[in-house]
C-alpha cells in the first residue's frame, strides 16, 4: 500500500492483529468509496472493514510497537492487550475484539484471561512501559486510578520494612511482634502473628486485623510491638 505524504497515517493490521502494512485515510476512501466521517467511525468501533483487516490510527508506524503489548493467549487462542493508556483489548481467533476493564483486586489491578486465571496488568504495565528490568524483588501499586502516572515500583525490602516484616539470619520473613494486653497492660507478646494465631485459636489474618484496627468487636486487645 503506498503511502500519501502529509496525511495522517494509519496501521493496518489483519484479523489476527499482525502488522501487514499502513495506508492513508484518503486512500482507504478511494479504494472503498466511503467518506472520511464513515471510515474514522468504523475504525473507532474497531471493524474489519478494509481487506480483512481493522485499521489503528497512529502517526508514526513505529509507535504501536512502544504503545501497545501482547501479555496474554489463552487456551481458546484469544489474544490479551494492554496499551499505554492502561486500556486492554481482547482479540478472540475469529478476529472480534472487546475491550476490558481491569478491577482492583487487594492491591492489584486484574483482567481475567481465563475461567480460574487474571493477570496483573499493573506489573505489565509497569516492565514494558516503564521499567523494563522490572523483576520479582520489585513491588508494584497504583495509587489512585490505573493509569501510568500513578504506577509507583517500589524494592521488596522497602515494602516489607514498611509493613512490619524483617529478615532473620536464615532470610525467612516474618512480621513485627504481637503483644496482648489486657487494661492497657502487655500481659504476653508473641515473635510473629502467626505464634500469637496458634496461642490465640484464630487465624493469622485476624490477628493483623486487630492490629491494625480493622475489628470493631475485638476478642483481644492485640497490638504489634
Amino acid at each position: 500500500m503506498k503511502m500519501v505524504a502529509h496525511e495522517q497515517l494509519y496501521l493496518v493490521l489483519n484479523r489476527y492483529n499482525n502488522v501487514v502494512g499502513t495506508t492513508t485515510i484518503s486512500q482507504v476512501s478511494n479504494e472503498t468509496g466511503l467518506s472520511t466521517t464513515t471510515i474514522r467511525g468504523l475504525i473507532s468501533r474497531n471493524k474489519h472493514f478494509y481487506n480483512g483487516c481493522m485499521l489503528i490510527e497512529y502517526e508514526d508506524e513505529k509507535e504501536i510497537f512502544s504503545n501497545r503489548v501482547l501479555f496474554y493467549t489463552n487456551s481458546k487462542g484469544d489474544k490479551y492487550y494492554l496499551y499505554r493508556d492502561c486500556s486492554v483489548k481482547k482479540v478472540s481467533k475469529n478476529g472480534d475484539s472487546k475491550h476490558l476493564t481491569p478491577f482492583k483486586h487487594r492491591n492489584a489491578w486484574e483482567v481475567k484471561v481465563e475461567a480460574n486465571k487474571t493477570v496483573n496488568v499493573a506489573r505489565v504495565a509497569a516492565k514494558h512501559f516503564i521499567k523494563p528490568d522490572l523483576n520479582q524483588s520489585h513491588c508494584v501499586f497504583v495509587k489512585g486510578p490505573f493509569k501510568l502516572k500513578n504506577i509507583l515500583i517500589m524494592d521488596a525490602r522497602k515494602v516489607r520494612s514498611i509493613n512490619g516484616y524483617k529478615s532473620s539470619a536464615d532470610g525467612k520473613r516474618k512480621r513485627k511482634r504481637v503483644g496482648l494486653y489486657e487494661d492497657n497492660k502487655l500481659i504476653k507478646k508473641w515473635d510473629s502473628c502467626y505464634k500469637a494465631a496458634k496461642d490465640l485459636f484464630v487465624s493469622h489474618q485476624t490477628v493483623r486485623d486487630i492490629c491494625d484496627r480493622k475489628v470493631k468487636n475485638r476478642l483481644y486487645d492485640l497490638r504489634y510491638l
